[in-house]
């Protein structure tokens, strides 16, 4: 997948992208976990507090399954597609983040729109040895990885260079 450069704009071109590190795929795993498995708990608790009534048979045999379902799906196929999709590049001019899989999204964030460069790493994340590069711009924010420490310094250093560069 070869993106040619906005020479007009100078933002970053997706010819020499980079994906996100291995971890990144066990971290957002993780993230399913601990989001699915006190919903499943919670699911489980309920329908046998409940009684045998049908809210019961229906917390119990429906929605609970359901939410195994959701799970084991997220963790087998989605995070793995997700994770592949993921691309992104730093050059001079900025950075562009490519990810989706049925709703592929390209954003470009030319430097000289970028606030403030964050370096964000939740417990998760320290965990995993990852951290994400969140951009803030005028419009909002917007988040890169998760991706190694190094990386991010990298990512961060590049847009602060380019944007000192800028003015």
């Amino acid at each position: 997948m070869m993106v040619t450069t906005d020479t007009r704009a100078g933002v970053a071109t997706m010819d020499e992208s980079e994906s996100l590190p291995p971890a990144a795929l066990s971290y957002e795993n993780l993230r399913t976990l601990v989001t699915a498995v006190p919903v499943a708990a919670a699911l489980a608790a309920a329908g046998f507090l409940i009684g045998a009534d049908v809210v019961a048979v229906v917390t119990l045999w429906v929605l609970l399954p359901l939410c195994v379902i959701g799970a084991a799906l997220d963790l087998a196929v989605i995070n793995r597609l997700q994770y592949h999709a993921y691309r992104f590049s730093v050059a001079h001019g900025g950075v562009e983040l490519q990810h989706g899989i049925v709703l592929r999204s390209r954003t470009t964030v030319p430097a000289v729109q970028v606030l403030s460069v964050d370096l964000v790493q939740g417990p998760l994340l320290r965990a995993k040895g990852l951290t994400v590069v969140a951009l803030r711009t005028i419009g909002g924010s917007i988040k890169l990885g998760p991706v190694c420490p190094a990386t991010a310094d990298r990512v961060r250093s590049q847009v602060l260079k380019a944007l000192d560069g800028a003015t």
